[in-house]
């Protein structure tokens, strides 16, 4: 495969999105060619993994002693979020020198691309950090973090894919193919590119509205109101989903 040596492409992933990686791996190389320069932080992938990934897409290791000495300045690990996501902040300071190189792209690795990415290079940063997009589901951010000082009225970006300036000087989610998406169906056949193609590893896939059903049954086992019908709760509301999904 043909490679750009101006643009460079970063991905961080430990084991647990070794699979996402892999999908994520696969869609660049169907849309962007040449090749970006693709590194990828080792936060905790196995070697396995490590060796079914580079049959996807050619890619550089940045190995996890580049980053072990940051772990004292990150945030401990908690049930939503890992000390690997933490790592972007610091992708100036992993990356190894590379001369005439002076803006790089990362991307979670639980995003598909759907086209080439090579104009991304091209976007003009004016002076600024990085670009990104304003987020969806949140444009202006979501009310854990107020406390932190965050003014709702600010537009908030999606830190999933960025362009990054690494001449400007640093101060420092659930899987998709697990519920309903418009491009679950895109995500599988990139995975079945990959050295993770077949259905025998994964999981149950359900529609929305049985995912949502799954999660009342569990807020309803938590009600403790006297003369709350938790049975009949259920099936009434979930009925009403059920057939809303049809």
């Amino acid at each position: 495969m043909a490679h750009d040596p101006s643009q460079i492409l970063i991905f961080i992933a430990d084991e647990s999105y070794a699979v996402g990686l892999a999908a994520a791996l696969a869609s660049v190389a169907e849309h962007t060619q040449p090749l970006p320069c693709i590194f990828v932080v080792d936060a905790g992938l196995s070697e396995a993994s490590r060796q079914r990934l580079s049959q996807v897409a050619p890619v550089s290791w940045i190995e996890p002693d580049a980053w072990r000495q940051l772990e004292r300045s990150l945030p401990i690990n908690s049930s939503y979020v890992s000390q690997a996501a933490w790592l972007k902040l610091f992708i100036p300071q992993l990356l190894p020198a590379l001369p005439g190189v002076d803006r790089v792209v990362y991307m979670d690795c639980d995003m598909l691309t759907l086209e080439s990415l090579a104009p991304l290079w091209d976007v003009p940063l004016q002076g600024k950090l990085l670009a990104a997009v304003r987020d969806f589901g949140m444009p202006c951010g979501h009310r854990g973090l107020e406390p932190l000082g965050w003014d709702m009225s600010k537009p908030y970006f999606n830190a999933g894919r960025m362009l990054l300036d690494l001449q400007v000087p640093y101060s420092s989610k659930p899987w998709a193919y697990l519920c309903s998406h418009p491009h679950r169906q895109l995500f599988f056949r990139q995975l079945d590119r990959t050295p993770w193609a077949g259905k025998r590893w994964r999981p149950e896939q359900r529609s929305l509205a049985e995912a949502a059903c799954a999660e009342l049954r569990r807020f309803a086992s938590l009600v403790t109101e006297p003369g709350f019908d938790r049975d009949a709760f259920v099936q009434q509301v979930a009925a009403m989903l059920l057939d809303k999904s049809k």
